[in-house]
């Protein structure tokens, strides 16, 4: 441990002053990132956010070729292209380890999901786990080592929350986003910053949404051109009971 040992007039010893301080630095970050009201939803069209995070990673990872990939979309065209059919909630993405800028056309009578910066680990990627806990234990270093975490909307700040997702089933496509030889079924966690924007909830017409997570090794920052129209064509709802 780093530190001063200082006695002062009064014979009090002080040992640790630079443990001290770090604390305090985390204090303020903490305070940072909490300063920003979280939504009180927990639900979207009957079924959690936890399981539409989920959701997500399984969307994120279904692609096969690495350009095909909406987290690595240049412009908004594979975002709007692979949105999951007859969903009612619209999926956005960061970008993988870069910086972006998208147009992207959402009806207003869907809610919006995208993190702001997220993650989630297998027992593909971890091959000596066992069990939940211990992917957990993984990805929450991960995920608590993030140096910035933001967004804004026509240059508000805009909610977010953490939200972790307990393990569920996942199938890797073949030359996914990673590149790696990670592919088939297996089961995984996730645990991130992330935004649910309800129906309804932007203007009809044209806004800037602007989203950025940073770790020490890692960045991912987007813009996007936001046209909301007045509805959808034909939208089917989801709907699933509660258990």
């Amino acid at each position: 441990m780093l530190g001063f040992k200082v006695k002062s007039k009064y014979g009090v010893v002080i040992i640790g002053l630079a443990s001290v301080l770090v604390i305090l630095i985390g204090v303020n970050i903490w305070l940072y990132y909490n300063s920003i009201p979280v939504t009180n939803n927990t639900k979207a069209f009957n079924v959690t956010l936890s399981d539409w995070t989920a959701r997500w990673w399984k969307w994120a990872f279904s692609f096969s070729g690495y350009y095909n990939n909406p987290l690595l979309d240049p412009n908004g065209t594979s975002v709007m292209k692979f949105q999951p059919p007859n969903q009612p909630v619209f999926f956005l993405s960061g970008a993988y380890n870069s910086v972006g800028n998208r147009t992207v056309t959402i009806p207003a009578d869907k809610g919006i999901l995208f993190p702001v910066l997220n993650g989630e680990i297998s027992f593909l990627d971890l091959t000596n786990a066992t069990n939940q806990a211990d992917l957990k234990k993984a990805l929450d270093s991960d995920i608590g080592a993030a140096t910035y975490i933001g967004a804004q909307l026509d240059g508000k700040e805009i909610q977010f929350q953490r939200i972790h997702a307990p393990l569920f089933d996942i199938n890797y496509a073949k030359d996914n986003i990673l590149s790696t030889n990670k592919s088939g079924p297996t089961q995984a966690v996730s645990d991130g910053y992330w935004v649910y924007l309800e129906p309804h909830s932007i203007p009809i017409g044209e806004h800037i949404l602007h989203i950025k997570g940073e770790q020490p090794f890692y960045r991912s920052e987007v813009t996007y051109k936001v046209s909301i129209q007045a509805k959808s064509n034909g939208t089917t709802i989801l709907t699933e009971h509660k258990k």
